[in-house]
């Protein structure tokens, strides 16, 4: 198989079919990938500042990490996403329809 991903494809229905070891190894490699660009996306592990100690007359306040669990982190994104999902869509329509318009002005 070829090294880039397009010539791979194109030349998938030409290759011997693979075994079922192959076929777990590739799917645990998309899977790697998946994760990897999940990590990355969620800057996993979350950290968020919090006060530890409030400022007195003495001393500034101290502040210090806590990891928040993964999980959470996920139910917050899907929150973030479900909140700001319309405003998504309609900036999604509003840059299509510039796109198009565009388009038929090059025509």
């Amino acid at each position: 198989m070829s090294a880039h991903p397009i010539m791979a494809q194109a030349l998938r229905p030409f290759a011997p079919p693979q075994t079922k070891a192959q076929q777990i190894s590739t799917l645990e490699g998309q899977l790697q990938t998946y994760r990897a660009a999940e990590i990355s996306l969620l800057r996993l592990p979350f950290q968020v500042e919090v006060k530890t100690a409030p400022a007195t007359r003495v001393a500034e306040a101290q502040y210090g990490l806590v990891t928040i669990d993964e999980d959470l982190v996920r139910e917050a994104a899907d929150w973030l996403l479900d909140k700001h999902i319309d405003e998504l869509e309609r900036k999604a329509l509003e840059l299509q329809r510039a796109r198009w318009d565009e388009q038929r002005e090059d025509v």
